[in-house]
């Protein structure tokens, strides 16, 4: 149950990479670059292969062998390369965002992707939270904290980082330090007003990635907003 609900969370999310987890321009992605060989190794903090880890450019899916290595033709049109964490590792994390980093950038330059995880206990208990389409704008407006309260003008990122993330930690402080939590966002984190704005993904990022527990996002179409990053 547990590495079916892993591998599902990975697949869901890479079907629509939150595609500014990189804070990267996207000079020189592989799409319009051409297809190519990709390979690399999964090895383990301690430099040990791990075999058997489904890896894949989101067009073909391979699996590490007994040395750690993977290999496949790249996609002409494929931006990352990613894994699907086995129940015997923990889910890698970026230190700048406290998001799920299990990919890469492709780039066209560049054959070689390796990752190293690190390994623990196989999990058979966890907690699985989802949060529905957020819709944080960049705008500022007025809302009531009760029928006799004035008016307050706060931003709605404030709000959900004060009200929403706050009651979700509440959530996860009730529960056992061991327990590992995961979460899904199920899309549109954001609604821009005025068009794509690189702040206020950062800002939603911050707030997500601001608790113990491990959030994926998927991409809603408010996310994106016709910026070409996600072309």
């Amino acid at each position: 149950m547990y590495m079916r609900t892993r591998y599902f969370i990975a697949g869901i999310l890479l079907l629509a990479l939150f595609a500014g987890c990189s804070s990267d321009s996207g000079e020189g992605d592989a799409p319009g670059g051409g297809s190519g060989d990709l390979y690399g190794y999964v090895r383990d903090a301690s430099g040990s292969a791990i075999e058997g880890v489904v890896v894949s450019d989101g067009y073909t899916c391979t699996v590490t062998g007994a040395d750690g290595r993977y290999a496949m033709q790249r996609h002409p049109n494929a931006y990352y390369v990613y894994y699907s964490t086995p129940a015997d590792c923990k889910v890698e994390v970026d230190p700048s965002t406290g998001l799920p980093l299990f990919y890469q950038k492709i780039r066209k330059s560049q054959a070689q992707y390796d990752f190293t995880l690190t390994r623990q206990a196989e999990e058979t208990k966890f907690r699985m939270l989802a949060i529905g389409d957020p819709q944080v704008t960049n705008a500022y407006g007025p809302y009531f904290q009760g029928p006799n309260d004035n008016a307050v003008r706060k931003s709605d990122i404030d709000r959900f980082t004060d009200e929403t993330m706050a009651d979700i930690k509440k959530t996860l402080a009730s529960l056992p330090d061991d327990m590992p939590v995961y979460a899904l966002s199920m899309g549109d984190n954001v609604q821009y007003y005025g068009g794509y704005n690189s702040e206020l993904q950062q800002q939603i990022r911050a707030a997500l990635g601001s608790s113990r527990m491990r959030l994926f996002s998927v991409i809603g179409n408010h996310d994106q907003d016709g910026s070409a990053l996600y072309r």
